[in-house]
This record gives C-alpha cells, sequence and structure tokens, in this order.
C-alpha cells in the first residue's frame, strides 16, 4: 500500500476511537470491526485503483515524452525551412536570379514539410 495519510482520529459508532497513522492501521480497524473478509475486499479494490493510477501516471509520462519529442522534430523543421526561405531571398536578392538554386531550395522545404505530415 502507497497510501499514507497524515494521522487521523477515526470514532467508530460504539464511542471507540482509533488513531490511523497509515492505511494500514485503517485495514487492520476494519478487520477488527468487519471481519478479515471485508479488510481484504478493500485492500483489493484499492489496490486496483493504485494500480490503475500508475498505469495513468506512466501514460501521461510517456504521451508527455512524445509530445516534446513531437515539438524538437518540428522546431529542427523549421529552422530549416527558415535557412532554405533565406537561401531564396538570398537569390532573388542578389543581382542575377538563379533559377535552379530557387528550384533546389523549394524542393527542400517539400521533402522537409513531407516528413513532419
Amino acid at each position: 500500500m502507497k497510501i499514507d495519510p497524515c494521522p487521523v482520529v477515526v470514532s467508530l459508532k460504539d464511542g471507540s476511537n482509533h488513531t490511523l497513522f497509515k492505511f494500514r492501521d485503517f485495514l487492520d480497524m476494519v478487520d477488527q470491526e468487519m471481519g478479515m473478509d471485508a479488510a481484504k475486499w478493500l485492500e483489493a479494490h484499492v489496490n486496483r485503483l493504485e494500480e490503475a493510477a500508475d498505469y495513468t501516471t506512466a501514460k501521461v509520462e510517456t504521451d508527455l515524452t512524445g509530445y516534446e519529442a513531437s515539438l524538437e522534430s518540428n522546431r529542427t523543421a523549421f529552422t530549416d525551412i527558415q535557412e532554405q526561405a533565406a537561401t531564396i531571398m538570398e537569390v532573388l536578392q542578389g543581382p542575377r536570379m538563379n533559377r535552379q538554386r530557387i528550384t533546389h531550395a523549394v524542393r527542400e522545404i517539400g521533402k522537409i514539410i513531407e516528413n513532419q505530415i
């Protein structure tokens, strides 16, 4: 059991008070007051909830890692496109237009976009 809440005092119907320091104390109280079957039932359900929470946490972390990788890939692609656009601007601003150089840069931009889609 991972659940260890802060200490708490629980009052039962018979007027008795019990201080619970950890979840195991609660299970022991359930065992004493309601029987071993009730304690086992409660423990099994809490274990399932903890497993589901662990799975959800792992899935969120995995999804986040994938998202971060995707962002990095997109950043790299946009940087590459920016470089190709700068090349095109350089050619357009030069004294002579080199159509082959522009065509090559446009094709490179197309490849970059294809790889990202």
